[in-house]
């Protein structure tokens, strides 16, 4: 029998009744949330759908390429902030130039089938505690990568908090993980990867962030594995 979704506003007040948050995830991410209701031996679902404000567009640091010997990449990128938990972020916009820089060609055509345009989510309600779990960008790296992802907290472990400060969300130095093919690589060797939020003054803290970190070593293919010391 199908689960009937239902207004919680139409159920009778005098019924006697037990609320609890239910969450549906995939993998790391919570894909749904559910406000489930029992009344009299009766289950009430109701969705709550995360809903997000578009603020402009922002700047995102990509530090991918440094893994095969090339600097980091400056990208723009639109961001939304959730309502429901303000200091939730998402953006989108890495597919199309992850796929063109990694295929060294104009790849718009082949979207689907080499890249798409994925959102990635920032968890900085905790400025202090920033996690972002890993997700893919959004393109296809071929039959040796697959389809490659990031973040810092894999496997139910955080490899390592993210800050929020001045309008900027960076992450420490191999405080990341990348997901290829079956293994997980520290990523982010250089400190630069960073989010940018859409504001003068977030742009100036982050200039000066790269300013500051241009000259640290770039990163190189090292497996993270579960537990494992930086």
């Amino acid at each position: 029998m199908k689960k009937i979704l239902f207004s919680l506003v139409a159920l009778v007040a005098s019924m006697s009744m037990n609320a609890q948050i239910m969450k549906v995830m995939k993998g790391n991410e919570v894909v749904a949330t559910y406000t489930s209701v029992q009344a009299d031996n009766v289950v009430f679902e109701e969705e709550i759908v995360e809903t997000w404000n578009y603020i402009g567009v922002g700047e995102w640091v990509e530090t991918l390429p440094e893994l095969f010997g090339e600097e980091a990449m400056t990208l723009n990128v639109n961001v939304y902030e959730s309502v429901e938990n303000p200091g939730k972020y998402k953006f989108n916009g890495l597919g199309l130039p992850m796929a063109n820089w990694f295929y060294e060609q104009d790849m718009t055509d082949y979207v689907n089938e080499y890249w798409y345009d994925a959102y990635l989510t920032i968890d900085a309600t905790d400025p202090d505690n920033v996690i972002m779990p890993v997700q893919e960008m959004g393109f296809n790296a071929g039959s040796s990568y697959g389809w490659p992802t990031i973040g810092n907290y894999v496997n139910d472990q955080l490899v390592a908090p993210g800050t929020l400060k001045d309008g900027v969300i960076t992450f420490a130095i191999k405080g990341m993980v990348c997901g290829m093919g079956t293994s997980y690589y520290y990523y982010n060797g250089s400190g630069l990867c960073q989010l940018t939020l859409p504001t003068d003054d977030a742009k100036i803290v982050a200039k000066k962030n790269l300013s500051t970190n241009k000259q640290m070593k770039m990163g190189s293919f090292q497996e993270y594995k579960t537990n494992s010391v930086r």
